[in-house]
């Protein structure tokens, strides 16, 4: 059925600045330049993904109603009801997740970059053995994109931790 194609596109969607990264990585591809390209559209990807989720919606719902006028039972019903309604899961918790890295970000405190730009704080450029570290990183635009620059982060040598905010 046309629905469930629809509602796993919008799924699709929804991750694609995500999952994406997080997989090529796992593949050992690399991430960081397919993410940063996804992260300009990153919005853009999930107001995708709610419409496509929207529409897919609309079209299992009018085929029900259609089937139900004749009398008649709509075939894979269950599957596809199933289908949409993981991929709504899907698309709630990953636009909660980016929802909650925007209300995080705007309830903090200034990053070190915006210090620096106001002169208030200087921008660490080298640290002695032991030290903390502040990196301004611009363009991290949902949770996942976090989880990847302390992954990768953690991978050099010398780090002990490593937090993206």
């Amino acid at each position: 059925m046309k629905a469930g194609k629809i509602g796993a596109l919008a799924a699709a969607l929804a991750s694609a600045c995500c999952v994406g990264p997080l997989l090529l990585a796992a593949l050992g591809l690399g991430s960081l330049g397919l993410g940063a390209t996804l992260g300009r559209y990153h919005w853009v990807l999930q107001g995708a993904a709610v419409v496509g989720l929207s529409l897919a919606w609309y079209v299992f719902l009018r085929e029900k109603r259609r089937m139900y006028a004749l009398a008649s039972e709509m075939r894979n019903e269950r599957t596809t009801r199933l289908m949409l309604s993981a991929a709504t899961v899907a698309v709630v918790a990953f636009l909660g997740l980016n929802l909650y890295t925007v209300a995080r970000a705007s309830l903090s405190t200034p990053t070190v970059l915006e210090e620096a730009r106001a002169g208030q704080k200087a921008v660490p450029n080298q640290a002695a053995a032991g030290a903390l570290i502040r990196l301004p990183v611009e363009g991290m635009s949902c949770y996942t994109c976090e989880l990847s620059v302390e992954s990768k982060l953690k991978g050099l040598s010398g780090v002990l931790e490593a937090r993206a905010s």
